[in-house]
């Protein structure tokens, strides 16, 4: 949960939209963190921007 608190605050900062990542695992660890931290920048599996 500390790991995914940091991306989640990691991601905010570089005010990305999007997170593309080809990790399954990854998808539901930083959606997650994303939820909790009230982030609403989206998770995206890579297959999914081609």
């Amino acid at each position: 949960m500390e790991i995914a608190g940091k991306k989640a605050e990691n991601i905010k900062k570089s005010g990305a939209d999007v997170v593309a990542t080809a990790c399954p695992g990854c998808i539901i660890q930083l959606k997650d963190g994303l939820h909790r931290a009230g982030i609403q920048t989206e998770v995206k599996h890579v297959v999914e921007l081609l």
